[in-house]
């Protein structure tokens, strides 16, 4: 872009009329002054600070003076060019600079990906009104049941055995709970498990029923789920992936899946993995209510024994997201 203006040399009063350019790099002005061509680094020059409705001017190292006319708002076609110029004309320079600054931008990465978005899950879940993590809840168990589960065929008379030790588990903290807690059984070809959803229900399978050789062992799993209802984390998981989706969106450009990433998040949630704390905070909680009510911690270990036997477990796994059986059952025998 070109402008019009008024030229002056460095302590002359004669005014001349001058055109001002920028090059295609943003680094350096140059100004065209009676055929003669001027040319000043953006670092070096300065523009004046807008004061009213006086015209603003552009100061040269050499003292010259480039002046704009008065309708032409010289200091917002100028000096978002010259702050960007002049800063990566800097850093260009300096190697120091240039390594600070990737270093910088990947600390505020990771403080953004690691610090804020946890913290703002953690903050956002906390206000979700209880009817969307009700209609949540049904809606999950709605979406696997015949899925991914079948009825279950464990006895009537066992079911009502479970549920009995269920209740008389639950933590007074979660007896008042605007979410309260329920059991139901499902059949799964997948094998031992057992979850929660967001409405505080806690789906266990039958072939965790049946790995079971002591009641507290099924404490120690049933306390363990309801510690991640007790921390919200079924939802603030939720709200993590859906945070992730949008930023992710939004770094790319592509801001035309959000709405769907927000309206079918229901569906996403049995893809949903905890991270290690709430893996380690709900082992906490569950270790802490089984000394509460007088339940041996050595249960809680033979169980989380069966399932590690059970499960295909990658410790060492950079990208796993739950602590590794041999970390967590560590842990608790430190509790003991």
């Amino acid at each position: 872009m070109k402008i019009t203006g008024e030229f002056t040399y460095a302590g002359k009063a004669e005014k001349h009329v001058a055109y001002l350019e920028a090059d295609n790099e943003n680094t350096r002005l140059r100004v065209t002054v009676n055929g003669h061509t001027h040319e000043y680094a953006f670092s070096e020059s300065r523009l004046s600070q807008p004061l009213g409705s006086l015209p603003d001017s552009l100061f040269f190292p050499d003292g010259n003076c480039f002046t704009a006319p008065r309708n032409v708002p010289l200091h917002t076609v100028v000096s978002s060019k010259k702050v960007s110029g002049a800063f990566i004309h800097a850093v260009e320079k300096n190697k120091i600079a240039l390594i600070g600054s990737v270093t910088g931008i990947v600390c505020v990465f990771l403080l953004y990906f690691m610090v804020f978005i946890p913290a703002a899950s953690s903050a956002i879940t906390k206000i979700v009104p209880d009817d969307f993590s009700l209609y949540l809840g049904k809606y999950s168990l709605e979406l696997i049941d015949g899925e991914y589960f079948t009825k279950s065929r464990l006895p009537a008379e066992k079911q009502q055995e479970v549920t009995d030790l269920f209740l008389s588990v639950i933590p007074d903290k979660l007896k008042q709970d605007k979410l309260p807690l329920k059991i139901v059984f499902r059949h799964s070809e997948d094998g031992a498990n057992a979850f929660t959803l967001s409405d505080g229900t806690i789906i266990v399978t039958d072939d965790l029923i049946k790995m079971i050789d002591h009641d507290d062992e099924l404490a120690a799993i049933l306390l363990h789920e309801m510690g991640h209802h007790y921390h919200r984390h079924v939802m603030r998981s939720l709200v993590e992936s859906s945070v992730l989706a949008i930023t992710f969106m939004w770094f790319t450009g592509d801001v035309s899946g959000i709405e769907d990433t927000l309206v079918h998040s229901g569906g996403s949630l049995l893809a949903l993995s905890y991270s290690r704390n709430m893996e380690t905070d709900a082992d906490e909680f569950a270790a802490q209510e089984m000394k509460a009510q007088h339940r041996s911690l050595k249960m809680m270990i033979s169980v989380f024994t069966k399932l590690s036997d059970s499960a295909d477990d990658d410790e060492n796994s950079f990208l796993s997201t739950h602590p590794g059986w041999e970390s967590r059952i560590k842990a608790i025998e430190n509790q003991e």
